[in-house]
């Protein structure tokens, strides 16, 4: 519980409030379909997720997760400004 993770569906973060159920940052609440899908309760969508492990000791995980969102946004970065690479 507690846990964070980045919702790649609408580019929110997300934060866990149980096992199986989380909040957004727009205030959504997703609930756990597996280790790197939700769902939102409210439109019924499929969101693919970093990541939304059982396990305790998550702090290597959380690491490259934030890792991967920033390959990715500097991927995106450099198509869309290709002079200006972050």
């Amino acid at each position: 519980m507690g846990k964070n993770f980045f919702d790649y569906e609408d580019g929110d973060f997300a934060y866990s409030i149980s096992d199986n159920m989380a909040i957004d940052s727009d205030g959504d609440l997703l609930i756990r379909m597996g280790d790197n899908m939700a769902m939102d309760m409210d439109s019924g969508e499929l969101h693919i997720i970093s990541g939304w492990s059982n396990d305790e000791d998550d702090a290597f995980c959380l690491a490259v997760n934030y890792i991967l969102i920033y390959d990715f946004y500097s991927s995106i970065a450099n198509v869309i400004h290709p002079s200006n690479p972050l």
